[in-house]
């Protein structure tokens, strides 16, 4: 098993320079609840990836590479959006507007979950899986490597050694599948253990408070999201993303697979947020939108819509939130 790293502490000064960043997968999935039960997901004891690459992107579109190399980080050493890497790298002076991280397609992960009554866990021989214990079992993400490549909410301005830190949800990423229907990814073809598109973040600066939504579509109240939500020490947002809670066999939700980072976030004169999250994939663009969305420490409702350009069009309706974390 790779050693965990130990996180590199070192106290930078950054003038209010905050950045979230998601890893983007383009694979967008909504359809209506499903009532067979296929897939279920839990949450890894180990998930260790290799970070390969992290380059910055300046206000001429071109790459400046920060981070090269094979880093191991134990992503499950954390709970849900805690700090799992934090490291001193140095960065060319300028303004920059986004941001390409690369990850090792290939993965270790340990863990178990129960599906129709039965115990699954990750075996390294990937048989024998309804037998006790769990394993550190090797994991091929799928036919490319982990790639982002986002655009900030707004360019920042960094300059010489700055602290990065790599935050995660690792909650509900580990799957099994039973080879019965349509698998959680197109890349699966065979029934076993992998991992559901992963929303990982990067941030360089102070991180402050997180919010985090467990989001039901009102049409299909079993079809389930999770949003997350982060804001610095001042209450400032600074960056989140949704994504689908694929609990349970749920193939459906107002978000996608993927996390997809919150590009739109504007606070409306009733208090309400309008916030947004888009990609484009082979000129395609995809995105979601909840233009009244409530921060509240119990349950609040409201609209959304999805946008499939070069797809299906639109579609809307209305959602349930509730504060979860």
């Amino acid at each position: 098993m790779l050693k965990k790293i130990n996180k590199i502490v070192q106290k930078i000064v950054i003038a209010e320079a905050v950045l979230l960043l998601a890893l983007v997968f383009f694979k967008p999935l909504f359809v209506a609840e499903k009532s067979f039960a296929a897939h279920d997901v839990g949450t890894p004891s180990v998930f260790e990836v290799k970070i390969t690459s992290i380059a910055l992107k300046d206000e001429l579109g071109l790459a400046k590479t920060i981070f090269s190399g094979s880093l191991p980080v134990d992503l499950a050493s954390v709970s849900s959006f805690g700090t799992a890497l934090e490291i001193a790298v140095n960065v060319p002076p300028g303004k920059y507007t986004g941001a390409v991280i690369m990850c090792d397609r290939y993965l270790k992960v340990k863990g178990q979950l129960v599906l129709n009554s039965v115990t699954y866990y990750t075996k390294a021989a990937h048989t024998g899986y309804t037998t006790p214990s769990a394993e550190i079992e090797d994991i091929d993400y799928g036919v490319v490597d982990l790639r982002s490549d986002q655009t900030f909410l707004a360019p920042i301005e960094l300059s010489g050694n700055v602290t990065m830190r790599l935050i995660v949800d690792t909650e509900k990423v580990l799957a099994y599948w039973n080879g019965l229907d349509g698998a959680f990814k197109p890349e699966i073809s065979a029934a076993g253990f992998n991992i559901v598109p992963l929303p990982m973040a990067l941030i360089f600066g102070e991180p402050g408070i997180k919010e985090i939504y467990e989001v039901h579509d009102t049409a299909y109240p079993n079809s389930k999201g999770r949003l997350a939500l982060i804001f610095d020490a001042s209450g400032n947002f600074v960056g989140g993303m949704g994504r689908a809670d694929l609990t349970g066999s749920n193939t459906g939700s107002i978000f996608f697979t993927g996390g997809f980072p919150i590009s739109i976030y504007a606070v409306n004169a009733d208090g309400s947020i309008n916030m947004g999250a888009e990609s484009w994939n082979n000129g395609s663009r995809i995105a979601w939108y909840m233009p009244d969305f409530k921060r509240t420490a119990g349950t609040s409702t409201g609209s959304w819509r999805i946008v499939y350009t070069n797809a299906s069009g639109a579609t809307s309706g209305s959602f349930t939130a509730t504060r979860v974390q």
